[in-house]
């Protein structure tokens, strides 16, 4: 499998049926459809973030719904999508991850509920580089079911941007969160 870009991306997501919060890719001009989401999936934070660019520094992960036609004018080809900061209370984990099908196991990672996943980067609570039977892997909350989830979901050699909850959230009603599968950017 190889993700090339962001919309791959989301398009992988959706393939495979991963859990992950309602989301929608929108181009600039689109307020009426843009409108139609906030009413379809009513929340009370949404994000919005380029698809253009990784790591673009205009991204908002906590917009008021109010606010949401306002913050997309920054944009060209953006996405939307309900913020995981509607469920701060319930948060457990957010991180990148990555398990290899020779059992190698990249993982960093952040139990702050404050942090995204490029900032629970840059200041991780977890940052291993080490393979599946090392028992420092134990003392990550809940890595046995993000590992499960990795591998029920042929995930192997992706890395997988995620969140863990302790109640169901998201499309399917699950307890993990997928933002981002990347291979090549």
């Amino acid at each position: 499998m190889k993700i090339r870009n962001k919309i791959e991306s989301v398009e992988t997501i959706k393939q495979k049926k991963l859990n992950s919060f309602p989301e929608k890719i929108f181009y600039r001009g689109q307020q009426e459809e843009v409108s139609k989401f906030l009413e379809k999936y009513p929340a009370k934070f949404y994000a919005v973030r380029s698809k253009e660019i990784v790591g673009c520094k205009d991204n908002n992960f906590k917009v008021l719904k109010n606010d949401v036609l306002k913050e997309i004018e920054k944009f060209n080809l953006f996405s939307i999508n309900v913020s995981s900061y509607n469920y701060v209370s319930n948060f457990v984990l957010i991180g990148d991850i990555m398990i290899s099908k020779n059992n190698d196991v990249w993982f960093i990672g952040s139990t702050n509920p404050n942090l995204t996943g490029k900032m629970a980067e840059k200041y991780p609570d977890f940052n291993y580089s080490t393979d599946i039977f090392d028992k420092c892997l134990n003392s990550i909350p809940s890595f046995d079911l993000i590992y499960g989830y990795i591998i029920d979901h042929d995930l192997l050699d992706v890395i997988v941007e995620f969140a863990i909850y302790d109640c169901p959230v998201g499309i399917y009603n699950e307890e993990i969160v997928i933002f981002e599968i990347r291979t090549e950017f």
